[in-house]
């Protein structure tokens, strides 16, 4: 009867599904890090300049950002 009931089991498993890799990984320049640009103010009228490289950095580092997420809906 056990011998019955382990051959059913079996049975009953669901069966195994093969899952394909991607072909398209994500490009190692999207995934770097973005750092700051270097503090070199030593006057007041020096902030602005900071200030506009800071958000260029921003920018950039956000594109990168919404790269990486076309190209995952893409794959998906």
């Amino acid at each position: 009867m056990s011998l019955c009931l382990m051959l059913l089991s079996s049975c009953s498993k669901t069966p195994l599904t093969v899952v394909e890799a991607p072909n398209k990984f994500v490009p190692t320049h999207l995934l770097q890090p973005c750092s700051a640009p270097f503090f070199n103010v030593q006057v007041w009228g020096d902030y602005p300049d900071y200030v506009a490289r800071l958000l260029l950095i921003l920018e950039k580092c956000n594109t990168d950002k919404k790269a990486i997420e076309t190209l995952l809906s893409s794959i998906s």
